[in-house]
Formats: structure tokens, C-alpha cells, sequence
């Protein structure tokens, strides 16, 4: 089977010109999902994982880029970002065991930061 495009034939199976015939056969073959484009401000805006650094209850978390972009980084959310920096690696690295840990310490770490019980509705999404 072969994929029109404009004028030429692209073959289903290699080799192909370049990366755009490649795509364009496996979409030809459903193996490609589209996804809208996403607004790259509210999509660093999504993951509310840090705490303030003020325990205040009815206050916001930040996402790690919010927080990178505010200039204002206390100690203990830095120790967060650290912390969530070193289970990406860990996760890249498929490093199961070194992820649990890293997970276990930021459970600790939002434990010790706040004093008051964690309050779920503050974690949006």
C-alpha cells in the first residue's frame, strides 16, 4: 500500500527519503495520533506539586516551572525541586528501586514542610 503525497508515492515499508515520509506512512496505517496543540503556558500550569513555602492552607501549590519562573525560592521547595529532578533521572534511567525511594522522600519532605495537614483541594490540576 502506498501513501499519496501531492504527486509521489511514499512506500509503506522502508527505506524511506526522510522523517516526513515515515510519518506519513505510519499514519497511513493508524499509528499515528494527532493531538491538538497545547498552550504552553497552561501546560506548565498543570502539575501543582510544591507547596508554598508559608504554610498557609487556602494558598496554592506551584508547579515546578511557576515556581522556577518566580525568582522567589524558598529552601524547603528547593529541596522539592531537587528532589522530583532527581526521580525524573531515576525514571529515565528505568531505576525502579532508586524511584520508590525518591517518591518515599517526597512524601517526607511535604510532611516536614508542613506543618498543617495537606490540604488535597490545593492540588489542581
Amino acid at each position: 500500500m502506498a501513501v499519496a503525497k501531492e504527486s509521489m508515492t511514499i512506500p509503506d515499508i522502508g527505506p524511506f527519503d526522510g522523517m516526513r515520509d515515515y510519518i506519513m506512512a505510519l499514519e497511513a496505517r493508524g499509528r499515528v495520533k494527532r493531538i491538538p496543540e497545547i498552550d504552553q503556558d497552561k501546560y506548565s500550569q498543570i502539575l501543582k506539586i510544591i507547596p508554598p513555602e508559608i504554610n498557609d492552607q487556602n494558598k496554592e501549590w506551584y508547579s515546578p516551572w511557576e515556581l522556577m519562573e518566580s525568582k522567589t525560592i524558598g529552601p524547603n521547595q528547593d529541596k522539592l525541586l531537587i528532589t522530583l529532578e532527581l526521580f525524573l533521572k531515576s525514571h529515565i534511567e528505568k531505576n525502579t528501586v532508586k524511584n520508590n525511594s525518591i517518591l518515599a522522600d517526597y512524601e517526607n519532605l511535604l510532611s516536614h514542610t508542613s506543618n498543617v495537614l495537606i490540604n488535597i483541594n490545593n492540588i489542581k490540576l
